[in-house]
């Protein structure tokens, strides 16, 4: 018999540096959905925040096969089993909030947008709707939020299918309750598995979703005046408005000698004779 590997294996290399990046990453659009009080959105990033902070502390506790040197996991095991477990039902939880919330946003029969009930029927004024119901949402911001909530959707409906069908050939043949069963003489007796060098597959869902939250709200116009306001804070804006200003005077430049040029003058009297 080989002797367990104590080299870490790829996955426990790639998986936390993935994590981290994500966390990082992950920062800016919790900050966004908390100014704006979209909890949902902030619990649901809080709980990708925790899995991936997980993803981070049992790469390095165990990153190879070598179980005679293993920590046992007492104590972080039992609180860990217990989070991923509740995030199971947290995370469609918040999608449901997120919907919910998006449902109700577009209700027509809450937004007093015009005086009587039959001028609001069937209304296709969206932006209207939007400013109506008093949230902080755009059209921009409601597709964005509405299109991440359906891919997280869409990405959690076979996985969890997945599980319950596996709980339920784990369990079986079906019996009784037996509190002597469940607590049998193994209770207390951690098992160590090697794990081959291949990680469950859902610990790449929280590093996925936090990459698309920062594609979805992290590089948008709202995130781009946060970094703003921080690099005035560190007084670093001065490096970006410098370069700005050179870029717009060159293209001013450009601009005032084609509209100088006798081709820029032609240009002119086409268009202006064609819009007249």
């Amino acid at each position: 018999m080989s002797a367990p590997s104590t080299t870490p294996y790829a996955q426990a290399v790639i998986i936390p540096s993935f994590s981290i990046l994500c966390m990082l990453l992950t920062i800016p659009p919790l900050i966004l959905h908390w100014k704006n009080r979209n909890l949902p959105v902030v619990s649901l990033i809080c709980w990708l925040l925790c899995l991936n902070l997980f993803n981070i502390i049992n790469a390095f506790i165990w990153p190879s096969d070598d179980m005679d040197n293993w920590w046992n996991g007492a104590g972080l095991c039992d609180v860990e089993v217990k989070v991923m477990i509740a995030s199971y039902v947290a995370v469609p939880g918040n999608l449901l909030c997120i919907f919910r919330t998006l449902a109700s946003m577009i209700d027509t029969r809450r937004a007093m947008l015009v005086p009587s009930k039959q001028q609001r029927w069937y209304r296709n004024q969206f932006g209207d709707i939007l400013q109506a119901s008093n949230s902080n949402l755009n059209k921009s911001r409601f597709m964005r939020l509405f299109l991440l909530s359906f891919i997280v959707l869409l990405a959690i409906l076979p996985v969890q299918t997945y599980v319950v069908y596996k709980n339920i050939e784990l369990s079986l043949p079906w019996h009784a309750y037996s509190w002597r069963v469940a607590h049998g003489p193994h209770w207390n007796k951690i098992q160590k598995i090697p794990s081959g060098g291949d990680a469950f597959f859902d610990r790449w869902f929280p590093i996925a979703s936090g990459f698309m939250l920062f594609i979805l709200f992290g590089c948008g116009r709202d995130a781009s005046r946060m970094y703003g306001s921080y690099l005035r804070l560190l007084r670093l804006d001065r490096c970006f408005v410098r370069t700005q200003d050179s870029s717009s005077d060159a293209s001013r430049s450009n601009t005032s000698g084609f509209s100088n040029s006798r081709f820029g003058l032609l240009f002119h009297k086409a268009w202006t004779s064609t819009a007249e």
